[in-house]
């Protein structure tokens, strides 16, 4: 993400367009790198997750308060576009895994949607959490740390980490 943002704000910054860093944003020093990348402001997605506004379901919130799967598992996380049509990051589930190898057919189309949408429900309905759909970046795990709050909350402990970072990186 950062390279990118060195690379683009200068030439968007010239024009007048201000750049909003995200992906793999979900700390305040993830905040402040990418201010200091040039972006104007940043966007931290998977952070918000287990915020008491987002209607993350409550097994979904508990994974994500979970340590990752250890690396000899494989990653925590897999990109996948079986349950939309789009490729779309979350954690990695045992649906995930068995569907890797029919998901090179698929149309790159939002015509899964509707029967990814039922599938989770369905899934998160029985509990079932290798079938429900917990998206989440690759940078899940260093969010377990904040615990249940509102996002109001979350953003200005954001701020705060990224000020305080931002004076270390700069004495």
């Amino acid at each position: 993400t950062m390279e990118l943002v060195r690379e683009l704000a200068p030439a968007l910054s010239q024009r007048g367009v201000g750049l909003i860093a995200a992906g793999g944003i979900v700390d305040g020093a993830g905040v402040a790198e990418a201010i200091d990348a040039g972006a104007c402001a940043a966007q931290c997605g998977t952070a918000f997750l287990r915020a008491t506004e987002a209607s993350t379901h409550h097994l979904h919130r508990a994974a994500l308060s979970s340590p990752p799967p250890s690396s000899a598992q494989g990653p925590a996380v897999r990109t996948t576009k079986a349950l939309t049509g789009k490729p779309a990051t979350g954690l990695r589930t045992e649906w995930m895994e068995a569907m890797a190898d029919v998901e090179p057919s698929l149309p790159n189309c939002f015509a899964a949607l509707p029967f990814g949408r039922a599938l989770a429900a369905a899934a998160a309905e029985a509990g079932d959490t290798e079938a429900m759909t917990m998206w989440a970046g690759s940078s899940w795990p260093r969010c377990s740390v904040r615990g249940e709050g509102g996002a109001a909350e979350l953003a200005l402990i954001l701020a705060a980490e990224a000020d305080a970072h931002y004076e270390l990186e700069h004495k």
